[in-house]
C-alpha cells in the first residue's frame, strides 16, 4: 500500500495530496499527518470521495489507511453550478467603525430572510472571529446552519489568531475546499 508522508506541510496541502491519490483512482494508500486540522481536512476528502478510512495516532502523528468503497465523485460540470450562491467574509465587519459593525450584525441577522438562502458561508481571515464564543453574530449564524446552511471556516486563520478553541458555529475547513468552494459558485458575495 501506498504511503504519503506530509507531516510539516501547511495547509492545504495534505488534503490536496489525498485529492490527488483519489482523483488518480487509488484504491487503497495510507496518508501521515501531524496536526488535527491536516486530520479533519483529510477525513473529510475521504468522506466526500466515499472512501472508507481509520485512524491511529502514534507520537502526535495520525495515520489513515484509506480504501475506496465507491464510486468517485465526478467533477462538476458548468451547468451544475446553477444556484449555487456563497457568502464571503473576509473581515469581522463590514467596516472597522461602529458603523460598520452594525451594518454587519444586520446583514447576517437578515441573511435567512433572502431567497434563496446561501448554500455555503465562508469566513476566512478576520472574518473567522464571527464564529467565535461570545460574537455578537453567534446566534444569527447558529440559525443559518440549522437551516442548512454551511459555515466554512478557514482553519489557518483560526491557528493564526490562536482562536481555535473558541469556535461556536461552523465547520474547520482548509483553502483547498474554500478556494474550490467559491470556484464551484454562480453568485459570490464578498464582504
Amino acid at each position: 500500500m501506498k504511503t504519503i508522508d506530509v507531516k510539516g506541510l501547511s495547509c492545504p496541502q495534505p488534503v490536496v495530496l489525498a485529492i490527488r491519490e483519489i482523483k488518480d483512482g487509488t484504491e487503497s494508500f495510507t496518508i501521515i499527518v501531524d496536526n488535527s486540522a491536516a486530520l479533519k481536512n483529510v477525513q473529510m476528502a475521504f468522506k466526500n470521495h466515499k472512501y472508507k478510512f481509520d485512524v491511529k495516532e502514534n507520537d502526535g502523528n495520525y495515520i489513515l489507511s484509506a480504501k475506496k468503497s465507491g464510486e468517485l465523485i465526478k467533477e462538476q460540470n458548468p451547468s451544475s453550478k446553477i444556484g449555487k450562491h456563497i457568502y464571503v467574509f473576509k473581515t469581522n465587519g463590514i467596516a472597522a467603525d461602529e458603523l460598520g459593525q452594525m451594518l454587519t450584525h444586520s446583514f447576517i441577522a437578515n441573511i435567512k430572510e433572502v431567497h434563496p438562502l446561501p448554500d455555503k458561508i465562508v469566513f476566512y481571515h478576520e472574518g473567522v472571529k464571527l464564529v467565535l464564543e461570545n460574537s455578537p453574530v453567534l446566534e444569527a449564524l447558529i440559525e443559518l446552519e440549522n437551516l442548512g446552511v454551511e459555515l466554512l471556516i478557514c482553519g489557518n486563520c483560526l491557528k493564526f489568531y490562536n482562536v481555535e478553541d473558541k469556535v461556536a458555529v461552523g465547520t474547520l475547513s482548509n483553502a483547498f475546499t474554500i478556494l474550490q468552494s467559491i470556484t464551484d459558485a454562480n453568485n459570490l458575495v464578498s464582504l
